[in-house]
Parts: C-alpha cells; structure tokens; sequence
C-alpha cells in the first residue's frame, strides 16, 4: 500500500508491542556489517511472532512504514529512532537496548556495508581505537540522553496515571452514586410492594369474610329450603290423605244415598199402594207423610245432590187436595226417582 491510501496521522498512536521476548540467542554482538544488523533484527522480528511488515507498522502506531521495514531488513542501516521503536514493538528487554546501540552506532562511524574486512593495520588499529572512544562518548551521551527519556516518560506516566486514578475516582464516586439511587428506589419499590401486599391481604380477607358469610347463609337458605320442602311435602301429604278419604267418605256416602233412594222408591210404591187403599184416610196419609220426612231429614244430614227437591210436587199435590180434593196417586207417579235420574 503507497503513502497516498496509508497517510501517518498527524498524532502517532500508541505503540503496542508484544510481550518481551528472549533476545539472547541474537548475535547483536557479532554484527559487524549493516548485513549481520539486518539479519538480528529479522531475528528479532521472528522470534516475535514472527511479525508481518503490516503487524509491525500496525503495533508501531504509525511510526515505522511498511516500506522503510524492508528497506531496513534489506540491509539498509536505521537511524537511532526507528530502531529503538522496532526494538520496543518486537519485544526486545530495554535492558538490551544499550548493545544494539553501541552495535548501530559502531556501524554509522564506519563504512562497512557488507562483508567484514581483513586484519587491519596499524594505522586502522589507531582510528579504530578513536572510532572507539567516540563510540563510547557516543553510547555515554545515548544512555545519559536514554536516562532522560525513560525519566520524562515516566513523569508522563505517572502524570496518566494520575489524571487516570482521578478519572477512576470520579467515576466511581458516579457508581456509587447511581448504586445508592438506585438502593434508594428499590427501597421504594419494597415499601410500595409491601404496601400493595398488605392491601392485597385485606381486600383477600375481606373477601373471604364475605364468602364465608354467603356460605352460611347459603346453608341456611339451603335448611330453610329443605324444612319448607318436608313441610309441603307433609302437607301434600296430608292434603293427599285428606282427599283419600274424602274420595272414600263420598263413596261410602254415595252407597248409603244409593240405597236411601232405594228405600225412597220402595217407600213410594208402598205409600202408592196404601193410597190407593185409603185415599181419604188421613192417618195413613198422616203415617206416610212422617215416614217420609224422617227419610228426607236422614237426606238432609249426609247431603243430597244440588238441586234435587223431592218435597215440592208432594206440598203441590197436597195444596191440590185442599183445595180440589184430587185423588194423591198421580201426583206421586209424577214424582221421580232421584237415583235414576
């Protein structure tokens, strides 16, 4: 990817590096060419992972290109600053830091850029003693600069950690005091349930109250029920009876009329025939006449049937005789029987 679809941003990211790894197996010490350095830093990279160029820039944030890694890891010697971020992003102790600088700056000092060199002479032997103090003036004035750095950061760090703790107060004094709000509305909230259940037992007391009630008088109405039904049933009962014997009293009474009237009839013929006898003989009228209101007042004390009056054509005939001295036979033949009527 070109610089123009990958621009830097104008504030790096934060560096991510990997866990510190094991570095001693690199030959940093033995470097002596830009080629041996390429080789431990693609060593280094490996035993980070290994590390693509693309996970390399990603944990960089930004400070190290794609394009210069593999520059680098081409043989390219690295200023001071991409190496010390590479170092730090693939994981390397900063302890070791100081060895890879020394290396490095040995290296930007003289000119070797590819394989190491005969033995020198005398004359090399001397500059090589000069590049040598000035690399230690060199290392001298990195780790002092080095001391420097690490102090700064860690006042920056301390400084994050601050504003960090001070923004972790901050919001745990806000939890706390959501937690307490939120303790205080569930504390409403048991009150007005406790409220509601209290309620609630009442009204399902008073309800019970009030079915226990209609229970009761439901049983009661329910006996009352039950005596007024045995009560009509007795008295059905006993209207039942009554007709019974009613019915058997106006049976018996109807055989007793049935064999009056016999008797009124066999009466009749008899008092017929003595009229015949004696028309004029008023004791035997007289007799008769007794003998037959005795029969109609026996009539009259068990019951004769609605409009039945067997006394009107004989107080006719009677009146006739007064008054015209008719003979008493046909006016008594006009008289019929009641029971075959």
């Amino acid at each position: 990817m070109s610089r123009a679809e990958s621009p830097v941003p104008a504030e790096p990211r934060q560096i991510r590096p990997v866990p510190v790894i094991d570095s001693h197996s690199v030959p940093i010490t033995a470097a002596t060419t830009t080629a041996d350095f390429a080789r431990c830093l693609d060593q280094v990279r490996v035993l980070a992972g290994p590390l693509s160029h693309r996970a390399v820039e990603s944990r960089s944030g930004g400070r190290l290109r794609r394009t210069k890694i593999g520059q680098v890891l081409g043989g390219e010697l690295p200023n001071r600053e991409f190496l010390l971020v590479y170092l730090r992003v693939c994981g390397v102790a900063e302890a070791l830091w100081p060895v890879w600088q020394e290396v490095w700056a040995r290296l930007t000092t003289g000119p070797l850029t590819g394989v190491a060199t005969a033995a020198p002479d005398t004359g090399t032997a001397e500059r090589a003693e000069t590049v040598l103090e000035r690399a230690e003036a060199q290392a001298t004035e990195i780790r002092r600069i080095a001391h420097a750095q690490a102090a700064d950061l860690l006042d920056r760090t301390r400084a994050d950690l601050d504003r960090a703790e001070a923004r972790d107060q901050e919001r745990i004094r806000l939890v706390e005091e959501e937690r307490d709000g939120a303790f205080s509305r569930a504390h409403a909230l048991a009150d007005e349930l406790n409220a509601l259940h209290e309620t609630s037992m009442e009204r399902i007391r008073a309800a019970d109250d009030e079915r226990d009630t209609a229970l009761i008088r439901a049983r009661d109405l329910a006996l009352e029920l039950n005596q007024l039904h045995q009560s009509s049933m007795e008295r059905i009962r006993a209207a039942e009876q009554e007709r019974d014997n009613a019915i058997t009293r106006a049976s018996r009474l109807a055989t007793e009329v049935d064999t009056l009237y016999a008797q009124i009839a066999s009466l009749r013929e008899q008092l017929s025939i003595s009229i015949k006898r004696h028309a004029h003989d008023e004791n035997a009228l007289g007799s008769a006449r007794l003998e037959i209101v005795g029969l109609r007042n026996q009539l009259d004390r068990i019951g004769r049937p609605a409009g039945t009056d067997w006394q009107a054509p004989y107080a006719e005939h009677q009146r006739k005789v007064r008054l015209e001295g008719e003979p008493l036979v046909e006016p008594l033949k006009a008289a019929k029987p009641i029971i075959g009527e």
